[in-house]
């Protein structure tokens, strides 16, 4: 499906984290979670009858397509069993595959954080290369748990040490959790700041989590052209403990 859900063969249907959708009725199968806030008096209907423009990656509420490329085809949100809260403090750690923590910074943390579970293990949201600008961080970003990102270049990929250009002020990506105040201005992000690495090995071990409090101004929602990574990788969620070297790098 062009939402990139996961097709459950076995009901004919697709799992959108809140709600269950039903290709060949074209509709969902649950009522909005959210009700008339969506803005719709038809409680099933997908994205107000409008899904060229518009998409519903959690289904809980429509969005608006990228406005930086209007043939992206996936947004990312938290795993749907993590709250922000609970995860202020802890770390990701025991990543595998990797022979270099130097990629294992606040993009990789939220990539991970974004990620989805298969029944091989944990697929992250795509590399930092693939993100296309999406939506703008505004009163009306949708929910709680969007992968969002600043420092995108003036053609709207996110900028990384491969391709900084002229234009570059900074960048960064975390997990949007909510507006500090009603004005908008600033929001709270569950991000990663530093990465613990084996010595030896150069494997990423541990980055720490934590929640806090940007500038709304430059954050947008990230999209991609691809979906999920094809490999799995094996980590855990936990808090610090004594053999965590931190901190070793700061981004």
């Amino acid at each position: 499906m062009f939402q990139g859900r996961e097709y459950l063969s076995e009901f004919q249907i697709y799992d959108f984290r809140h709600r269950m959708y039903h290709p060949d009725l074209g509709r969902f199968l649950q009522m909005d979670p959210i009700g008339f806030d969506a803005g719709d008096m038809n409680l099933f209907r997908y994205c107000g009858d409008d899904p060229l423009d518009r998409s519903d990656p959690t289904g809980l509420d429509a969005e608006e397509n990228s406005n930086s490329d209007p043939g992206h085809r996936y947004s990312y949100y938290l795993q749907q069993q993590l709250k922000p809260d609970a995860l202020n403090g802890w770390g990701i750690a025991h990543m595998t595959g990797r022979t270099s923590a130097a990629p294992y910074q606040c993009a990789a943390a939220a990539a991970i954080l974004a990620g989805t579970w298969r029944s091989d293990g944990l697929h992250r949201a795509p590399e930092a290369t693939s993100w296309l600008r999406g939506a703008d961080v505004t009163k009306s970003t949708p929910r709680i748990g969007a992968l969002v990102a600043r420092g995108w270049d003036k053609d709207g990929h996110y900028q990384n040490k491969s391709n900084f250009d002229k234009s570059y002020t900074g960048n960064h990506a975390g997990i949007f959790a909510g507006f500090v105040n009603k004005d908008h201005k600033q929001m709270r992000l569950i991000d990663q700041w530093v990465v613990s690495q084996n010595p030896k090995t150069h494997e990423a071990v541990y980055m720490p989590i934590g929640m806090h409090v940007e500038p709304t101004q430059g954050y947008s929602r990230v999209d991609s052209s691809t979906p999920y990574q094809d490999r799995a990788i094996q980590v855990v969620l936990r808090p610090p403990d004594p053999s965590d070297s931190l901190p070793q790098s700061k981004k």
